[in-house]
């Protein structure tokens, strides 16, 4: 709601494919990162905040031919503000 009323990043004009991701490309309030195929996805959020927020998500091979799904939230706090909301 609160993008709406202040047209933030939220208010993105939409994916070029409903199915496909690229670098760059906004996906809600996150921006995609870096992609590595079938291996990583790295979102910034776009969103105000007081630092860098990143999503992570990888997959993890393990033995057996099996694969993991890891997912990760990073923040970067910036200033004395970022530090107390972190």
């Amino acid at each position: 709601m609160l993008d709406r009323i202040a047209g933030g990043a939220g208010m993105g004009t939409g994916r070029r494919h409903s199915d496909k991701l690229h670098q760059g490309e906004l996906l809600d309030f996150w921006r995609v990162d870096r992609i590595e195929a079938a291996r990583l996805l790295l979102l910034k959020a776009m969103m105000k905040i007081p630092g860098e927020a990143y999503l992570k998500f990888e997959t993890v091979e393990t033995s057996g031919g099996r694969a993991w799904l890891r997912s990760s939230a990073l923040f970067r706090p910036r200033g004395l503000w970022g530090r107390v909301d972190w």
